[in-house]
């Protein structure tokens, strides 16, 4: 396929000085304006951890939805999700891996097109599948052109230009909502790419309609079959107990019925509800701690 022009901004170095000062602190830039094939333009931002060192390696945590991620100012609701403040709290108190982090800019009005995998559509009625396509995808699913872009364009370019692991188990993705579901489409379309993934708030209606199962029930007959090797990668899922959040729990049930069945267990899978948790930013960055911990989590030896 053709490569993804990449359109080079000066690079925008931030450090994380809301920090204590005598705390090393990790960094983020802007790398730029990315034109992928078949999608729409959207930046990219990297976070390097504190100490970043060019000559040792670091896992890397793809994350959807990147302007929502680290700045309030480049929001739409002046909320964020705090990774840099998490990152540098959880690495300081030796609780994870220090981490590459890379965040992904969603495009916009393509945004739910980009992010509803694309092969359980194709697998509803073409009535429905048509409708569902002109009223809320814009027209066509994007969610294969987007995984695409993820695994043979930004990945390769995080690996030239960042003290990147070379191992994919050492390669993550994060989103929530939407951005959940293409997390896990991520992996389960290429599952040799990646360690793992989390999903937060995951929104398995897919359309905007939650008492509409059809699209959930597409997904789950798509991914009980498409699961990636549970010996070989790590899964977490959770939910709130407010807004969209409230509707989540039945649909979260069928998938770790899936997932066990395929033989995921305690040490490679997790699913959490949390009680008063709401669809917003504001609830994802309280818990980020615990999907962080368990992707990046340092093991007894290191």
């Amino acid at each position: 396929m053709k490569k993804a022009i990449l359109l080079l901004l000066p690079f925008l170095v931030l450090s994380c000085d809301n920090e204590s000062e005598s705390a090393p602190t990790g960094n983020y830039e802007l790398i730029g304006n990315w034109a992928p094939e078949r999608l729409s333009r959207r930046d990219v931002w990297v976070w390097t951890p504190p100490n970043y060192d060019t000559t040792q390696t670091y896992p890397v945590l793809f994350m959807h939805d990147g302007q929502m991620l680290f700045d309030t100012a480049g929001t739409w609701n002046q909320s964020e999700w705090q990774v840099d403040e998490t990152m540098n709290r959880l690495i300081g108190e030796g609780l994870i891996r220090p981490a590459i982090v890379v965040g992904i800019g969603n495009g916009g009005k393509y945004r739910r097109s980009d992010y509803l995998p694309t092969k359980p559509l194709n697998n509803l009625p073409d009535n429905y599948r048509d409708s569902l396509l002109d009223a809320e995808l814009m027209g066509r699913s994007r969610a294969d052109d987007y995984v695409k872009f993820i695994c043979f364009d930004l990945k390769p370019y995080i690996q030239e230009h960042y003290a990147a692991s070379e191992k994919h188990s050492d390669y993550f993705l994060m989103g929530s909502s939407m951005g959940g579901l293409i997390s896990l489409y991520t992996a389960t379309e290429f599952p040799a790419h990646f360690g793992g993934a989390a999903c937060m708030s995951t929104h398995w209606p897919g359309g905007r309609d939650l008492r509409d199962t059809t699209v959930a029930k597409a997904m789950f007959e798509y991914f009980a079959t498409h699961m990636p090797n549970p010996y070989a990668f790590k899964l977490y899922f959770d939910y709130g107990s407010k807004g969209l959040d409230a509707a989540y729990g039945p649909y979260q049930a069928v998938m770790d019925t899936i997932a066990r069945s395929q033989g995921y267990g305690a040490s490679n899978y997790m699913s959490r509800k949390f009680d008063g948790a709401d669809h917003n930013e504001n609830s994802w960055a309280k818990r980020l701690e615990v999907p962080l911990t368990f992707l990046l989590g340092l093991s007894p030896e290191q």
